[in-house]
């Protein structure tokens, strides 16, 4: 039985070697395709990430342009706005100065019509005193 046992033994180690050997071999193709695999798909990962990071510049200058555009024309409208308002309290002023201008109108017509009877009443003493003489 012992040479039986053996006989088994060693038949099963062959085969267990022949099996290990096939795993191996299996082992060593699996790893070479999952290298080559990962490096192609590295490369195409590469490639395709180039692209993108073009294509996001692109888009980002473009945004850039277009952002420094709107910028500046914000700042065109602060600079307008600015300048009426500057305009609008120019003309405010302006508003002010013709009121005070017509008070001052008003009070030289008042004084005209002062002034004007205070000469109509010298006239009136100075026509009597001519009348009084005579």
């Amino acid at each position: 039985m012992d040479e039986l046992q053996k006989g088994t033994n060693a038949r099963f180690d062959e085969s267990d070697k022949r099996t290990n050997a096939r795993f191996d071999e299996s082992e060593k193709k699996f790893n070479t395709r999952f290298d080559e695999s990962e490096k192609k798909f590295n490369a195409l990962f590469d490639e395709s990430d180039k692209k993108f990071n073009a294509r996001f510049n692109e888009t980002d200058k473009s945004n850039n342009a277009r952002f420094n555009k709107i910028d500046n024309s914000i700042m065109q409208i602060e600079n307008i706005v600015t300048q009426l308002v500057t305009m609008v309290g120019t003309v405010i002023s302006k508003q002010n100065e013709m009121e005070n201008m017509k008070k001052d109108i008003v009070n030289i017509q008042h004084d005209f019509r002062l002034l004007s009877q205070k000469t109509t009443q010298h006239e009136f003493e100075i026509n009597r005193l001519k009348n009084a003489k005579n």
